[in-house]
């Protein structure tokens, strides 16, 4: 069995193009914004430990929302 290599394939995501950018930095205590994607969740969390901030998502219809809390 052997295996064709292949050159200049890029790997998928992960690149700063394709990179989502959440406004967590803008926030204030009691914002909120609302998002399809469930990652926010993790990505909120990070965030808040890196800046001491601590953040809450919920399920909002079809989609996410996510409050700054402290």
């Amino acid at each position: 069995m052997g295996f064709k290599i292949q050159k200049n394939v890029k790997v998928p995501g992960g690149t700063s193009s394709n990179r989502i950018v959440y406004p967590f930095g803008q926030m204030n205590v009691g914002d909120s914004f609302w998002c399809e994607r469930y990652q926010v969740r993790s990505s909120a969390a990070q965030y808040g430990r890196r800046h001491g901030m601590v953040f809450s998502v919920r399920i909002d219809g079809d989609g996410f929302r996510c409050w700054r809390t402290k």
